[in-house]
């Protein structure tokens, strides 16, 4: 949507209208500072890891993980020229290593630990992570082209041609995308066969960076269309009041509040998720 914006305190004549080059300097500069002197500073280990809350949360987060190797190329593609990407590239590529790393038979997807935003370790290949996982790849691939790697560009492509190929084949129900749950885990929270919100994570990063699709289009456009069918609610009274699988965590909606259910579960699962211990 284009339209104007309109901004309540008065302002002096000389800044009136959009004035887009302020905030836009604003927004890189405090976003590339964050990349620089936290998540590939304080946060970075040689090896490639980064800790998921600076220097306190000494831990990887696999979601957030891929999330920061896909904004390096985000604060690149808005920098006037290649001077940040230069700098930051040597720490970028050993933090893709890693996370290609615990892609032990890369396959395009991760299946061993993967700890997240929800402040849990799940275990089993899933699409979220996964197509964050891919969509990672998808720009560090592009970097590496620009910097001059050749070879990694190709290793990061071979990864990503094989994920694109085994996220459908391995995680996609005919209808939408599903976590694998690693049977050797059973105490760990999952969603197996729900209609996850985040199934689409990393297309639709890939889709903001104007990369090229990580998740074929067949497959995403009916993973919404079931996101839509199943997961969203006008009001989330009655879906409060009737589901009973679960019992623990937390609603961020109050009945009369519509929006978009973090998973549902149309061909069942719920139980089996381990969120009640």
């Amino acid at each position: 949507m284009v339209g104007k914006v309109s901004i309540a305190a008065p302002a002096p004549a000389s800044t009136f209208g959009s004035m887009p080059s302020p905030w836009l300097a604003s927004f890189l500069s405090s976003n590339g500072t964050l990349r620089e002197r936290v998540d590939f500073g304080l946060a970075w280990h040689e090896n490639g890891a980064m800790d998921y809350r600076g220097e306190s949360g000494r831990n990887v987060a696999h979601d957030g993980f891929a999330g920061t190797i896909l904004r390096v190329y985000r604060e690149h593609q808005m920098s006037a020229d290649s001077a940040f990407l230069q700098r930051l590239w040597p720490k970028v590529k050993r933090s893709v290593q890693f996370l290609i790393g615990e892609d032990k038979d890369a396959n395009g997807l991760i299946e061993g630990e993967q700890y997240n935003t929800l402040d849990a370790s799940w275990f089993g290949p899933m699409a979220w992570i996964s197509s964050l996982y891919l969509a990672a790849l998808q720009a560090a691939r592009h970097m590496a082209l620009e910097m001059g790697d050749a070879p990694f560009a190709e290793r990061c492509a071979a990864i990503l041609a094989a994920g694109r190929k085994n996220i459908v084949e391995q995680l996609f129900n005919g209808e939408y995308f599903i976590h694998k749950p690693d049977p050797k885990h059973p105490e760990a929270i999952n969603t197996n066969d729900g209609c996850h919100i985040d199934q689409l994570f990393g297309q639709s990063y890939a889709w903001q960076l104007a990369l090229d699709r990580v998740v074929p289009e067949p497959e995403s456009a009916s993973a919404l269309h079931a996101l839509w069918r199943y997961n969203f609610t006008p009001d989330i009274g009655p879906y409060r009041k009737n589901f009973k699988a679960i019992t623990a965590g937390r609603w961020y909606a109050m009945p009369g509040e519509g929006g978009l259910l973090m998973c549902t579960w149309p061909k069942g699962g719920a139980e089996k998720g381990a969120w009640d211990r």
